[in-house]
């Protein structure tokens, strides 16, 4: 009976939203909710190098999604594994987990690990002009004013509309835990994509511009 009792503890899908329990990790949570509902194929969690990166980048990362900081940050009542994990999600998605695939793929207009776009200026625009964005906690702290802090007026908090170049890619594995993704991403205006060279952003590019 007990082998029974802890195979169905092991694989019963956790909702994103439970609380953890004091003995576990932020992370250690994190990947139990992912794993528990099959999804650990969009981290690729089966391959230990994978796995071991995952864990390393999480600690920089979701220290930045728990509802302390949301409720510092002017969302209370959000934050918390569910934000954690599309935090995560986001990251996977927009850089591989890796601060400096972006500056390999496109220069130095797309920075770090939640592919900032330089040209938007986001340190300076958000009052934070000595941050580094290819420090992971660094880039994690704007990242995460960026989806708690309100600043685009058009779309409810938490706000990772901002990340409207991944949605699709992301929507998947987080449906399938129950987390909220949008249907649609929001558009920057038509001004915005002149400073974008061509061949970055080309799906959301199709998407918004056609």
């Amino acid at each position: 009976m007990l082998p029974l009792l802890l195979v169905l503890s092991l694989t019963t899908p956790i909702p994103a939203d439970t609380p953890k329990p004091d003995w576990y990790s932020d992370c250690g949570w994190v990947v139990r909710v992912i794993e528990s509902n099959g999804q650990g194929w969009y981290w690729e969690l089966d391959d230990p190098d994978e796995r071991e990166q995952f864990y390393e980048v999480c600690r920089q990362v979701v220290w930045a999604f728990t509802p302390e900081r949301a409720a510092a940050l002017g969302a209370p009542g959000t934050g918390g594994p569910a934000d954690q994990i599309k935090a995560m999600a986001v990251v996977q998605c927009e850089s591989g987990l890796d601060n400096m695939a972006n500056f390999r793929r496109w220069g130095d207009g797309t920075r770090g690990i939640w592919s900032f776009m330089r040209h938007l200026n986001w340190t300076d625009r958000l009052h934070y002009p000595d941050l580094d964005t290819y420090d992971n906690v660094q880039a994690s702290f704007l990242a995460s004013v960026m989806v708690y802090g309100g600043v685009n007026a058009r779309v409810d908090a938490p706000n990772f509309w901002w990340w409207w170049s991944c949605s699709r890619s992301y929507q998947r594995p987080l449906r399938n835990m129950g987390i909220p993704v949008p249907e649609s991403s929001y558009c920057p205006e038509g001004s915005y994509w002149a400073a974008v060279r061509p061949g970055s952003g080309v799906a959301a590019r199709r998407e918004c511009v056609g």
